[in-house]
């Protein structure tokens, strides 16, 4: 995925895309939840400032006038390539604790023989 335009998370954001989030109990629902609470906000803020431009179209709502999904997928898109980047780490990092063990497994066997 190429990512044209480097989007800047919010702060609240960023302190969710971090490793300890997923360790212990993780909820989805929460997750998303809390990825997309503040653009949700934003979105529904937006949409009532244009309906009240386009109350002469009766065949539009005030969220379909107005809605604006770019920062959503932009969020999100941001969102999963720093996941990426957080399951390399650890798949890294189990890949350097398997080597210890099999090192240390491999001298522990030689010693008691």
């Amino acid at each position: 995925m190429q990512q044209l335009d480097r989007i800047e998370l919010d702060p609240a954001v960023e302190g969710q895309l971090i490793l300890d989030t997923f360790q212990g109990k993780f909820d989805v629902k929460d997750f998303v939840g809390s990825v997309s609470e503040k653009l949700i906000t934003q979105s529904k803020t937006s949409s009532g400032r244009a309906a009240s431009r386009f109350k002469h179209l009766r065949c539009l709502t005030p969220f379909s006038a107005a809605f604006d999904p770019k920062p959503f997928i932009r969020t999100f898109e941001a969102a999963v390539d720093r996941l990426i980047a957080i399951r390399k780490d650890v798949q890294t990092k189990t890949e350097q604790l398997e080597k210890s063990v099999r090192v240390l497994e491999r001298e522990v066997f030689e010693e008691n023989g």
